[in-house]
């Protein structure tokens, strides 16, 4: 992972080190839990925060860089790219960094599946078929990343 971005993404949290922030140990196991939910009804820990593989065959950067084109669209005005990186981490989520007028940057991860396999609408689906992005090394689904990103854009002290 570029430095760049870990900075951003560990100096939010207040970790030196980003890899804190999350566990590849968990991931696994709750990509595990999803994928044999039929098995072990009832059962979920944060859905959604795995390998994202398990939502579609593949990812590309190619759909990573046109959700993050489709998230600043939903966020509205005072977002914009500054920088994306083509190698997806071990779960199949590409770093970016957003910026707002005063430069101040937000990193986000987000996964490289199609735009349908993403984008929750909670009045349209369940959010147990949806992984999630990382806004600044929070677990966010769609609208909840949209939410986090206007009070980004709207606080100067975020």
């Amino acid at each position: 992972m570029p430095d760049r971005f870990q900075a951003a993404l560990g100096a939010r949290r207040g970790h030196a080190d980003p890899a804190a922030v999350r566990v590849p140990e968990h991931d696994k196991l709750i990509s595990q839990v999803i994928s044999n939910s039929e098995h072990i009804p009832g059962i979920f820990s944060n859905p959604g925060i795995g390998n994202v593989r398990v939502y579609g065959d593949s990812v590309t950067f190619r759909d990573a860089a046109s959700n993050i084109l489709a998230l600043i669209a939903d966020v509205g005005s005072g977002l914009h790219l500054v920088s994306g990186y083509e190698d997806a981490d071990e779960s199949g989520r590409y770093a970016f960094v957003l910026a707002r007028q005063d430069k101040a940057e937000v990193a986000v991860e987000m996964p490289g599946l199609p735009l349908e396999l993403i984008r929750y609408e909670q009045d349209k689906a369940s959010a147990l078929m949806f992984p999630r992005l990382y806004v600044d090394g929070s677990s966010r689904w769609w609208p909840f990343a949209i939410s986090e990103l206007r009070e980004f854009v709207a606080d100067e002290d975020y």
